[in-house]
């Protein structure tokens, strides 16, 4: 299991900021930490050309028994939903800590384990 890695839920509506995200990450990410972007299996199609050895793109069917599918207390499903996934992501066992960012942010500057890690483990 990896220490540390970055995910990312995005879906079709935010895709070209997802594109501009991950084009910071594969130009400032020094140390290749492991990239997980959560998308709805309708989305996989258009974000797999973002595959590589470092970022994987992965369903939002992998959490699927936590999903919501209605509106809840006024909040979308799509809304409850990312919330959910960034909760459970730990259940895939991927790695042992993981950094959320949203698919409109974007890395300015290179970074690494360091940067979010203040001691091993």
């Amino acid at each position: 299991m990896t220490e540390l890695g970055i995910l990312v839920k995005s879906y079709s509506g935010d895709f070209e900021y997802a594109q501009r995200l991950i084009a910071s990450i594969n130009v400032h990410n020094v140390d290749l930490l492991p990239v997980y972007v959560v998308v709805p299996e309708v989305d996989l199609l258009q974000f797999s050309q973002n595959n590589s050895d470092h970022i994987k793109i992965l369903s939002e069917n992998l959490f699927a028994e936590h999903l919501v599918h209605q509106d809840t207390a006024g909040f979308s499903p799509g809304y409850i939903n990312q919330e959910i996934i960034k909760l459970a992501f730990w259940e895939l066992g991927l790695c042992d800590n993981y950094l959320c960012v949203d698919s409109d942010a974007q890395f300015i500057r290179d970074f690494g384990r360091a940067d979010f890690m203040a001691l091993p483990g």
